[in-house]
């Protein structure tokens, strides 16, 4: 991690927000924000997606990033994305670009019955971490026990189970 903290567990604040969510009658809520998968957590008829991870992460093929991350680099503003990238991960030894779980993530589908979730599905998909340039960031479903495994280990901590088979993980309520 880049800051050395566990950040596969939802801070509390997001814990309490999620379940008073559910209590106030969401169905599910879903969450993104730290760029990872965090886990999944089934709390009365609900279902609490703390962070289903990164569905495009196309920094590396935008015109422009923001004036102050060159500044604050010591960069011309003038230099292309591409060369600021490049400095910035140390080729590709460095930061976002060296961890899975930023490119890695999940989409859920669930069935429903009488107002309430009854199955999820949830299918892996991967955004080309290790894919040239041009094509890093764009999300492909690829089925991956992998992912889908880490998603159960680090959803168990919330005392979910999730079920993989033929690369679709499952959730029964």
């Amino acid at each position: 991690y880049l800051d050395g903290m566990d950040n596969t567990k939802a801070p509390k604040f997001l814990e309490i927000f999620g379940k008073r969510c559910i209590d106030a009658g969401a169905t599910a809520i879903i969450g993104h924000g730290p760029h990872e998968l965090q886990g999944i957590e089934k709390y009365k008829d609900g279902l609490i997606f703390y962070s289903i991870g990164n569905y495009i992460f196309e920094t590396e093929t935008v015109q422009y990033q923001p004036w102050d991350a060159y500044v604050n680099q010591g960069y011309s503003p003038d230099m292309k994305v591409g060369e600021y990238m490049d400095r910035r991960s140390k080729f590709g030894t460095a930061g976002y670009g060296t961890l899975w779980e930023i490119w890695n993530a999940v989409m859920a589908a669930w069935t429903m019955e009488d107002g309430k979730i009854t199955e999820v599905k949830l299918y892996p998909i991967e955004l080309g971490m290790d894919k040239p340039r041009s094509q890093k960031g764009v999300p492909v479903l690829n089925g991956s026990h992998e992912t889908l495994e880490y998603l159960q280990k680090i959803s168990t901590c919330y005392g979910t189970k999730i079920d993989i088979a033929d690369g679709v993980g499952t959730i029964r309520l």
